[in-house]
């Protein structure tokens, strides 16, 4: 076709189309396209990209804390490759799962061919500042082609507007600017001169933000508060002491955040194949006794304080709760087992966990979603006693057990305690290799067995004087769960008749499982029994005996002076089967003499101060009788062991017990536990004693030790210890 030469055409022609098609018109429409290009450009609303601060710039590493719910997972954090991406995962492996996949039966094999930076099974990569809308547990990948195109294009408008050095400074809408000033404990000049990041949680997720010259700032959510758990300046770990509790956003604009140079304690993972450190690792931190002292804790909930990092090792700092010289916690990588280990939190130090590979168990509960107290157990096949991992489940749920050691498995649904012959309700048989994710479903039956209704009364004689009491109903009866079916009724929820002699107390109904009970007055610990039937129970009566004021005097056995406790422990004496409920103590004594009340009949006095043997006497207290009583003790006489490796204090852990063997004596171990970060040993009799250390896991064995043990010493020895 000539150049220039028009076509015809049925529809509107374009501007293009009205001109020739010459070198001069062509210049024109390429202006013309230009100009739109720029137009829009310019009217794009602005994209505060990520904040980087005024002075360091690095990885913000996200991760959760208390929730037990770091994130979600996303389904291209595989295919992610890029250094510094930011995938979220679940963290624990834990929580409700979602995906495509998850009804697909058999076997899935996890891809072994992925890179090191994907980060799916649970980690935190690159983070950037909050903008309206955004949760942490929803992100953009900042290496994403769509963030890599916005962020281009906010470097060539010159902004920052997320509080860089540069940009309007404007803050997003529903976002509040916070900051301030990083001073150190002692040495508040020296502040103004460091440099490097702070770690800070905001909405149940923690990240890293910058600290420059002494001063930081970011945006936070109007209506969240944050908390400051520790920092990294010039290179030296720093621990925040104060503010030490959330601070809401509005009060938190312009604040003094105090540090000090503690010394941390620092987690390393490292591969037991390769000995190298391991990437995508999580701490858990567990709030109740049983899941902290099993060997899994099974999947992070929502009370549980909880780190997730790209790789170790692991500060373990103010996001995994409160310091403690012996705190048990958990530990895994992705692939890799979970394991326990009892850390010192307060004196700090380097520890090293090797981890095996793993498997996992994606879980679907099906069945009754409205029964409650069921529990998950896992069990190695043929073995009793206590579970290797043990969580409360219900049914309409699914989750993720991760970082569970290959072997032959039988997972169960189970109601009461554990060595309480508990009531089975499913279990299947599992074998797991490593690598593996094998789905598993469980289901909860419909609960069938029957509740009638108990009430009662309690008669409190005059000479109690309570601001508050209760009365507990305890069930004692074979497969039942005193845990979660104990019944406790607060003073506060009765009605009471007032008499010449006491008051009278009513409680109830309450609903219960038939079966025997224990009943209990609290705080005084006076109990009985009785027994729950088809038809109920409408008259459980129990009437707590009258009080007496009692004397007691401790005194040393040799009668060498009067020995001083800090506080000795009573409690009344319980018929058979009556369930207790612990000793009151009694505190702190006038040079050894204590009065304090008690109700009349036998009662158990008890001391077990640190410098003293522990001793127990039976008394009886008459309501007319003296009630004047001296306890005579011994003092303390036996060992605290320590361990340190290379200088490093390492707590005893639960499981750890040392043997003891009297050498050319008789004597006897009296009493053992930890206390702190050691392990005290009292003996009734003085002379050598040879300990030996348990097999400690990642630690070469240790040879046996001797101890000299003198008369009415507690002598403290260290023992050495060395990683594998």
């Amino acid at each position: 076709m000539p150049v220039g030469k028009q076509v015809q055409s049925d529809g509107p022609r374009s501007l293009l189309e009205e001109l020739p098609l010459n070198s001069r018109n062509l210049l024109i429409a390429g202006g013309i396209i230009l100009s739109l290009v720029v137009a829009v450009f310019l009217l794009l609303p602005d994209d505060p990209g990520p904040r980087t601060g005024s002075g360091t710039v690095g990885a913000e590493s996200q991760t959760g804390y208390g929730s037990g719910t770091p994130g979600k997972s996303e389904a291209d954090a595989a295919t992610n490759n890029s250094e510094g991406s930011s995938s979220f995962g679940n963290g624990s492996g834990g929580g409700d799962r979602t995906g495509s996949d998850q009804g697909l039966p058999g076997r899935r094999f996890r891809n072994e061919g992925r890179q090191n930076s994907s980060r799916d099974d649970g980690s935190f990569g690159n983070g950037r500042e909050f903008e309206p809308g955004d949760s942490f547990d929803d992100r953009d990948r900042s290496n994403s082609p769509n963030n890599r195109r916005r962020n281009s294009r906010s470097d060539r408008s010159g902004g920052n507007s997320r509080g860089g050095s540069s940009g309007s400074g404007a803050t997003p809408e529903g976002m509040v600017r916070i900051g301030g000033e990083v001073v150190v404990e002692n040495d508040p000049t020296a502040g103004s001169s460091l440099s490097g990041q702070l770690q800070i949680g905001v909405s149940g997720a923690s990240r890293s933000i910058s600290v420059a010259h002494g001063r930081f700032t970011t945006n936070i959510p109007a209506d969240a508060s944050i908390r400051l758990f520790s920092a990294v300046l010039e290179g030296k770990p720093a621990r925040v002491i104060s503010p030490t509790t959330a601070v809401p956003a509005r009060s938190a604009t312009s604040m003094r955040v105090v540090v000090r140079y503690d010394s941390l304690a620092i987690l390393h993972l490292l591969s037991a194949e390769t000995g190298e450190p391991l990437i995508d690792v999580e701490v858990l931190r567990a709030q109740d006794y049983t899941r902290s002292s099993l060997a899994h804790p099974g999947w992070a909930l929502p009370q549980d304080s909880q780190i997730v990092s790209e790789e170790s090792p692991v500060a373990l700092d103010g996001r995994i709760g409160l310091i403690g010289s012996a705190v048990a916690i958990h530990a895994r990588a992705a692939g890799h087992e979970w394991k326990r280990v009892t850390v010192d939190l307060v004196d700090g130090g380097e520890r090293e966990l090797t981890l095996q590979r793993s498997g996992a168990l994606s879980l679907n509960f099906i069945g009754d979603s409205e029964r409650e107290s069921v529990m998950l157990r896992l069990r190695e096949i043929g073995q009793g006693g206590a579970p290797y991992l043990e969580v409360p489940v219900s049914a309409g749920t699914t989750q993720l057990a991760d970082g569970i050691l290959p072997g032959t498995w039988v997972a169960s649904l189970e109601i009461g305690h554990w060595a309480h012959q508990p009531e089975i309700l499913d279990e299947v048989e599992i074998e797991l290799l490593a690598g593996d994710l094998l789905d598993v479903v469980l289901e909860i039956p419909p609960d069938d067995e029957e509740r009638v209704d108990v009430s009662g009364s309690v008669f409190i004689p005059a000479g109690w004087y309570f601001n508050f009491f209760s009365v507990r109903l305890r069930p004692t009866g074979p497969g039942s769960d005193p845990v979660n079916e104990t019944v406790q009724i607060h003073s506060s929820e009765m009605e009471s008749e007032a008499g010449s002699g006491g008051t009278l107390w009513f409680w109830g109904p309450v609903s219960v499982k038939q079966g025997p009970y224990g009943i209990l007055v609290l705080p005084v610990g006076y109990g009985d029994l009785f027994e729950v039937g088809e038809e109920g129970l409408p008259d459980v009566y129990i009437e707590l005996p009258p009080p007496v004021d009692i004397s007691v005097q401790t005194m040393l056995a040799d009668g060498s002076g009067v020995a001083t406790p800090n506080l000795i422990r009573w409690a009344p004496v319980h018929p058979p089967g009556v369930p207790g409920a612990g000793a009151v103590p009694v505190g702190p004594g006038d040079n050894g003499y204590f009065e304090f009340q008690v109700p009349i009949g036998s009662v158990m006095l008890s001391c077990s101060d640190i410098a003293y043997r522990p001793k127990h006497q039976l008394e009886q207290v008459t309501l007319g009788g003296e009630n004047a009583f001296t306890m005579l003790l011994e003092p303390a006489m036996g060992m605290i062991l320590y361990l340190e490796e290379d200088g490093t204090s390492v707590p005893w852990d639960l499981a750890w017990h040392p043997t003891v063997q009297a050498q050319g004596h008789g004597g006897t171990v009296v009493t053992r536990g930890r206390t702190g970060v050691g392990y005290r040993l009292l003996v009734s009799e003085p002379g050598i004693y040879v300990v030996e250390v348990p097999e400690l896991p990642d630690f070469l064995p240790v040879s046996p030790v001797q101890v000299n043990v003198l008369p009415g010493v507690v002598i403290e020895t260290v023992i050495e210890i060395q990683a594998e």
